[in-house]
């Protein structure tokens, strides 16, 4: 997105502080590293970065769904997968797996990448258009 990013992270780790604490000690070094190239200063990341611990299947579902709606929802792209920046388009198998943990969602919550595309399809319509971004 233009304006934010969303960044999904599984863990088989039931250490959620140290986990933030990574993600935090990330973002900040990405900070340091842009201001440096660009001769700039202070915060590139506002308001502050939020972290959620999700522990129930289904708003997990609820999360990647959010997630890979936010481009068609706010009119950058008409087609989920058209958005090159995010994982839809390796989990429904459209581009070689990448980084995108693949296995472990579909292990979990789906049987296919069929049937993930067919879910976030469906979900598109779940919510009124008035509601989107």
């Amino acid at each position: 997105m233009p304006t934010h990013f969303h960044f999904l992270v599984h863990s088989k780790s039931d250490d959620a502080p140290n986990i933030r604490k990574s993600i935090a000690l990330l973002l900040s070094s990405y900070t340091k590293a842009i201001n440096k190239r660009f001769h700039r200063h202070g915060s590139l990341f506002q308001p502050r970065t939020k972290a959620k611990e999700i522990t129930d299947n289904a708003y997990v579902m609820t999360i990647i769904s959010y997630i890979h709606q936010n481009p068609l929802r706010a009119k950058l792209v008409n087609h989920l997968e058209d958005w090159q920046h995010s994982s839809f388009r390796s989990l429904i198998q459209m581009r070689r797996k990448e980084w995108a943990a693949q296995d472990n969602i579909f292990s979990s919550l789906f049987d296919s990448a069929e049937d993930f595309k067919k879910f976030s399809e469906e979900m598109i319509e779940c919510v009124r258009k008035e509601f989107w971004i």
